[in-house]
């Protein structure tokens, strides 16, 4: 007859440790996994056991325990049965709570523990995800960002990464008046994002790049939406404004009368100063329309001892060119306005000031999906990247490819998100009996050849 040892492992540093010899036999260990009876999600597995604990080694906050700074929520444990030269794998997770307790006589120092998958994590937040948006755009490492996603009542726009927080220069005589914050809404499943000042003809916003932000071959993507004015949005290079350093300016202008964009090129140090227009009247009448908003870039590179330029519209490039001049990297963006009474003009909305480095920045074409919520895109695909951005380990059984489409990502819980894209699927996401992740099995790998053919026949 093959014996059967039940072998107990905590993740301690890294690495799994055998505790086997101080798990109580006295109590049977409780594993529970699966769906609840008429049930159509998997639910998180359990596993309860006693640990012996006479020696203190099981109390994360005991400086003479050997795993003293290594274990406390959420360490990872493992069952599994040996059976004859097999390991087989009955439930991983982790443990929530290390509780002390003793008997009358304190001999018996004993730690009961209740340790789930990692589906209850999941279950226990339920805080929503920032837009599908915002959390490609930090997924992809920019150099700097400011969503402007900043709520009704906020003072400033504060940056997610690598800058100063963006303020205002304006002034309608005695009274300076605010970002209309949280007041355009982009999409459904978007942060609505903020307008700039009501009856404030003229001024600008900007926003300073920190030193270590500024890449030498930049990207700057913004979204915008209604009419605006006489606008455009510009990036301010590395300069002292002296003869030697001249100060140098881009500028992505919108001109709303003729609805089309311009790119110029400004240059001054401390006895003149030019302004180059480098392309104009660029036709796109779409973006200038009242309740609709666009995703723009504005991209330099070095090429040749000069620059290289470009401009892209919702991920598509629509000008392009090459300037005699070096490559600078930025040190401050800004949106200058100036919205004349002319029953045409209102002030534009902006969002989502991103400075990407051009070597690693993720296509338009890219950044455009996030805007759309990732709409269109597999099941499969869904969980797998979501799992990414939330640092969810998973593995996906079957073509993740060959799934459901799905709708664009609304801004709830992960557990929802992932959820949501099974559900469409028909398939089945549940834990990992060995490893610490999730595992996602596609509606179309539960069949087999058997039963595919058969479909195919009738």
């Amino acid at each position: 007859m093959v014996a059967v040892r039940v072998l107990v492992e905590l993740m301690v540093g890294g690495q799994w440790v055998d505790i086997t010899r101080d798990v109580y036999v006295r109590e049977d260990i409780s594993i529970s996994r699966g769906r609840a009876d008429e049930g159509t999600e998997v639910d998180p597995g359990t596993c309860s056991l006693v640990l012996n604990n006479r020696s203190g080694t099981y109390s994360p906050r005991n400086p003479r325990s050997p795993y003293y700074g290594r274990i406390g929520r959420n360490t990872p444990i493992r069952v599994s049965v040996r059976h004859g030269d097999r390991l087989i794998p009955r439930f991983v997770g982790e443990v929530a709570a290390w509780p002390p307790r003793w008997d009358l006589s304190g001999n018996d120092v004993y730690t009961p523990i209740e340790a789930a998958g990692i589906l209850r994590r999941l279950n226990a937040s339920s805080s929503p995800l920032q837009s599908s948006l915002v959390r490609f755009v930090l997924a992809a490492g920019p150099s700097a960002y400011w969503p402007l996603t900043d709520g009704a009542d906020t003072q400033n726009a504060a940056p997610l990464l690598g800058g100063n927080i963006a303020y205002l220069n304006n002034r309608d005589g005695e009274i300076t008046r605010p970002m209309q914050w949280a007041s355009f809404d982009l999409a459904p499943h978007l942060e609505p994002v903020a307008t700039l000042p009501d009856k404030v003809p003229r001024g600008v916003f900007r926003g300073y790049i920190l030193p270590g932000h500024r890449p030498q071959w930049w990207a700057a993507e913004f979204i915008r939406g209604g009419v605006g004015g006489f606008d455009s949005f510009g990036m301010q290079l590395v300069g002292a404004g002296t003869a030697s350093d001249p100060t140098r300016m881009w500028y992505l202008g919108f001109d709303h009368p003729t609805r089309t964009l311009f790119v110029s090129y400004f240059r001054a140090d401390d006895s003149d100063a030019r302004t180059t227009v480098l392309r104009q009247n660029i036709a796109a009448p779409q973006v200038f329309e009242d309740d609709t908003a666009h995703v723009f870039r504005l991209e330099c590179a070095p090429n040749q001892g000069g620059t290289a330029w470009r401009v892209c519209v919702d991920g598509a490039q629509i000008a392009t060119g090459q300037l005699n001049e070096p490559a600078r990297p930025p040190m401050r963006w800004f949106y200058d306005w100036f919205v004349p009474d002319d029953d045409m003009a209102a002030p534009a909305s902006l969002g989502h000031v991103t400075v990407w480095d051009g070597t690693v920045s993720p296509d338009p074409d890219q950044i455009l999906l996030a805007y759309h919520g990732h709409a269109a895109e597999t099941a499969g695909q869904r969980i797998i990247r979501v799992c990414e951005e939330t640092g969810l380990p998973v593995t996906v059984l079957g073509d993740p490819d060959d799934t459901q489409l799905v709708g664009a990502q609304q801004m709830t819980s992960p557990l929802d998100v992932l959820s949501a894209a099974a559900a469409a699927d028909g398939g089945i996401l549940h834990e990992d009996r060995a490893e610490p992740r999730l595992v996602y099995r596609t509606n179309r790998s539960r069949y087999n050849g058997l039963q595919l053919s058969q479909e195919g026949e009738t």
